[in-house]
């Protein structure tokens, strides 16, 4: 069982690729590949905590991996040895720049009261990967139940490792919205995306029901 940010690859070779996401792996291996596996997780387990990105699977096999919670597992069954690659050398190309720049975590501060017509000054913070390219940047887009989005401009890391963006926002009472972190960055080809669902704060009853 692995936990942390993967970039699936799907087909029979792997070079088709699903969007970045966090969550678990859950892998099991026939008992004739049982010691391989083993260290080869082991392998894998040393990368923790290096920021780095190391690339697995068993090759040609047609196996599909699925990401899931460590709550609900979806087990995937190697047919073949399990190998992994360790990529020092190669983080800042193509997939693994996909890795790096996939955030880690969005935080939402609401103003503790409201301002100017009821709208609330908000800090969205993005706290993004290990990837520091001079290209990289994030777009932040909030949306609604209704399907409405409303997006940043491009936005660059500053000097806490977290992309910021800072404005007023007039939200419905406890409304519940989507934020999303896009990266864009030269070498990539799709965008990680990181989304985290918020509810807005309570509205008391006199501020009254406002508008958008």
């Amino acid at each position: 069982m692995l936990h942390g940010a993967f970039l699936v690859g799907v087909g029979r070779y792997g070079d088709q690729r699903r969007s970045a996401e966090r969550g678990t792996l859950h892998l099991r291996g026939s008992a004739a590949h049982a010691a391989l596996h083993d260290k080869v997780l082991r392998e894998i387990a040393a990368t923790a905590g290096k920021d780095l990105v190391c690339t697995f699977g068993t090759r040609r096999d047609g196996a599909t991996y699925v990401v899931g919670r460590a709550d609900a597992p979806r087990w995937v069954d190697l047919p073949g040895e399990l190998q992994v690659y360790a990529l020092e050398d190669v983080q800042h190309y193509g997939p693994p720049v996909h890795l790096r720049s996939y955030p880690r975590a969005i935080a939402v501060d609401f103003a503790a009261q409201p301002g100017y017509q009821g709208a609330h000054f908000v800090d969205i913070a993005v706290e993004v990967g290990p990837e520091r390219h001079p290209s990289l940047h994030y777009v932040i887009t909030i949306e609604r139940a209704d399907g409405q989005r409303t997006a940043s401009a491009a936005l660059p890391i500053q000097g806490d490792g977290k992309v910021h963006w800072k404005d007023y926002f007039l939200f419905d009472s406890e409304e519940r919205v989507r934020v999303s972190a896009h990266a864009l960055h030269e070498r990539l080809v799709s965008a990680s995306v990181f989304s985290a669902t918020v509810s807005a704060p309570k509205r008391a009853a006199e501020e009254g029901a406002g508008g958008r």
